[in-house]
């Protein structure tokens, strides 16, 4: 039942962002707030479990990525398309809700992003131990891609920019893959 309330939770989220009421999801599911509260005790506590239920599927299919036997450069490139895929489906109010409203939990998604971060560089080294990738300075590269996660994150850059998240990751991305150079 969990799982379904967290499935639900997740459906709000797309129509109210983090604004979604718990009787919408007893609407949603059509079951009292009684059986609701048996489940979840609180909104706080469904955002909580949200996160992790958002964090635990990222990392399902990243692990099915990493498991391949795809070379490491198509590994990185579905590793991106997930994680463009992934981080577009929370929109800019979604970021500002949770940054300002559920501390705990935006400090766990930032951590889980750096980890990715992290992830993408075990990646990208293999790509450059196996001639697959030209060898660069992996600390700048790593920190142009955290500075870049969390700059490309930020709703005023985006609106100023008339940017969806996912046209800037997607952008972020050709420019890894492509250069700048013709």
């Amino acid at each position: 039942m969990k799982d379904k309330v967290v499935r639900a939770a997740l459906e709000e989220i797309k129509i109210h962002a983090l604004k979604f009421t718990m009787a919408d999801i007893t609407r949603r599911l059509h079951i009292s707030k009684t059986s609701l509260y048996k489940v979840v005790p609180s909104k706080d506590q469904l955002i909580h479990d949200v996160v992790a239920y958002e964090i635990s599927s990222f990392n399902r299919q990243e692990k099915e990525i990493l498991e391949s036997g795809l070379s490491s450069s198509d590994k990185v490139f579905r590793f991106i398309s997930l994680y463009i895929g992934f981080f577009h489906a929370m929109s800019n109010a979604i970021y500002d809700e949770l940054r300002l409203n559920y501390e705990e939990d935006w400090n766990r998604w930032m951590t889980f992003q750096q980890e990715k971060i992290d992830d993408l560089m075990v990646l990208l080294r293999e790509g450059m131990e196996k001639k697959e990738f030209r060898p660069v300075n992996e600390a700048v590269l790593r920190r142009c891609l955290i500075l870049s996660a969390s700059g490309l994150a930020d709703s005023s850059f985006l609106e100023e920019n008339r940017l969806s998240f996912s046209d800037a990751l997607s952008t972020l991305q050709d420019i890894l893959f492509n250069g700048i150079k013709k």
